[in-house]
């Protein structure tokens, strides 16, 4: 599999993986401390370019990851759209 960039650990001990996008842009995807202050099995990463990330849930991450795989597949976010 290939790797989208370099992990490592931030000051606070949570992975995070750096990235440059195709714009040279600074990015990451972190995981937050969000898991830490509230129910267990709950957690969000910190995604997206570093002036400004998006803080998504689990859940939220799962819906994402299927409409990048439908696009990986056919160019769309979703095949069942109307166009």
């Amino acid at each position: 599999m290939r790797k989208l960039g370099d992990q490592r650990l931030t000051g606070r001990g949570f992975p995070i993986i750096t990235f440059v996008d195709l714009y040279g842009k600074d990015c990451s995807a972190q995981a937050s401390s969000l898991a830490e202050e509230v129910e267990p099995g709950v957690s969000a990463i910190w995604l997206g370019a570093d002036d400004s990330r998006m803080h998504l849930s689990r859940k939220q991450v799962v819906a994402l990851t299927n409409h990048l795989v439908e696009w990986l597949e056919s160019g769309e976010f979703d095949s069942e759209v109307t166009k």
